[in-house]
Parts: C-alpha cells; structure tokens; sequence
C-alpha cells in the first residue's frame, strides 16, 4: 500500500525490513530547529526522499524542522522516530514514537508500538520492551508473530 500524500515510491512496504538500514553508517548532522516561513519549511515528500535515500540525518533534519512548524504533523513524528531509531538514536526515536502512540487508532500505532519496543532492547529496558511486545501480541495485529519471536528471544537469554 503506498501514501498517497507523498510519492508512490514511499509504499509500507519500504518500512518492513529497517535491519538493512540499520547497518548503513550516516554521519550525525548538526542542525538548528527553527521556525521557518511556511513557503520555506521543507515539505515531506523532500523529507521521504532523503528517508527513501537511507540518508536519515538529513530527513531527521528535515522532519524537525517540519516539526518546528506543525509540532503535530504525526507523519512527521512517525518518520523522524524510524529516521533515529536507523541512526541507533534510541532516547530521540522513543521520543517521537510516543507522540505517535498517543492516538491509538493512528495508521502507525503497532508500528510504532514495535519499534519503540525494539529501540527499549537496544537500551536494555527488557521489562517495558516486553510489555510493548506483548500488547502487540494480544492485539493480533501484523507485527504479532515478530513480537512473539522477539519476546521468545529475549526469554532465552
């Protein structure tokens, strides 16, 4: 299924598989949030490029400074959490994934219940993590059998 608000090439299934853009290095990029004019703000579909791209420093600098000018753009939250959750920002990822888990019936709430879980692992909060994992669980959704795995991994170690 692709989003219609931006180019067709961003499609649900690019955010399936984030272990291969794990891997990729992107240098941190230091930016100012500011607010900007609204014909100057970035749009998402520039900010979905870079996401596309895998050059997640920049489309984090591109949805913060979107952010700067809608603090309630939930695309933008969602993206800038998979964005940092890529660059093994967990602290900023969990940020924006719980602006997102806010409206529960949101387009990217299992989504972001999972990731945020996944970015918990990387910082050793095993607990809240599984808590996460098993709200996935019992909800049935499409990242049921994921978190049942994961939750079978974190239980043998």
């Amino acid at each position: 299924r692709c989003l219609s608000d931006w180019s067709s090439d961003v499609c649900s299934s690019d955010l399936g598989n984030q272990d291969d853009k794990t891997n990729r290095k992107s240098a941190p990029q230091q930016f100012q949030l500011r607010k900007m004019d609204a014909d100057k703000s970035p749009s998402m579909d520039s900010a979905m490029k870079k996401y596309n791209g895998n050059d997640y420093a920049s489309a984090v600098a591109l949805f913060n400074q979107i952010l700067v000018n809608e603090t309630s753009n939930y695309n933008a939250h969602y993206y800038a959490g998979l964005s940092y959750f890529s660059m093994d920002k967990s602290d900023s990822s969990i940020l924006n994934f719980d602006f997102v888990l806010k409206i529960k019936n949101g387009e990217f709430y299992e989504a972001s219940q999972w990731y945020k879980a996944l970015a918990l692992i990387k910082q050793n909060k095993l607990k809240s993590a599984k808590k996460l994992l098993n709200e996935i669980v019992t909800k049935g959704g499409s990242y049921k059998v994921q978190a049942q795995n994961k939750l079978e991994e974190l239980d043998r170690k």
